[in-house]
């Protein structure tokens, strides 16, 4: 079985949604209702990937524009926060196109369909990606702490221990 990346996909999608655009704009005269229709199902098409690249898109490669006076850690928590939404709203935008495309089985609905779970996919990776990080760095706090608090409970015992050890010898 030959597997296809997301981007090919994707790229195809746009290629296809391109030549559709242009056939839509090519159309001289009073359109009937067919082209009326194949002219909305291409700008709703090509408004829904804008929509998926520029609310979701840049988010992979951006970091938080917020300044954080508290640890990373609630950074990371906030970042991963925020991706969860985006996925989130991806998703029910999803379910939406789906309803549609079940209640009307045109290619441009089943494309919409393809748009918006590529939206989701990317969401779920985002959103993956920076709660792994926090996951990782919430570990590695808690062992740290957990550490210091035992380091602290042997000091104590030590202290407890040398100071009966110096009450016997008086």
């Amino acid at each position: 079985m030959k597997r296809l990346r997301w981007m090919d996909t994707f790229l195809a999608l746009l290629s296809g949604l391109e030549y559709a655009y242009r056939t839509a704009t090519d159309i001289e005269g009073p359109a009937n209702e067919e082209e009326k229709k194949m002219i909305k199902n291409v700008n709703d098409n090509l408004k829904i990937i804008r929509e998926v690249i520029f609310n979701h898109a840049d988010d992979v490669k951006q970091q938080s524009e917020e300044v954080y006076e508290e640890s990373e850690l609630d950074k990371l928590h906030n970042d991963a926060e925020r991706a969860y939404l985006k996925y989130g709203e991806a998703v029910k935008q999803s379910e939406i196109i789906r309803e549609q495309e079940n209640a009307a089985a045109l290619k441009a609905a089943r494309s919409a369909l393809r748009a918006s779970l590529a939206a989701v996919r990317a969401t779920k990776t985002v959103y993956d990606a920076k709660y792994k990080k926090y996951s990782k760095l919430a570990q590695e706090i808690a062992e740290e702490e957990e550490r210091e608090r035992t380091a602290d409970e042997f000091a104590k015992r030590a202290r407890r221990e040398g100071l009966v050890w110096l009450h016997w010898k008086v």
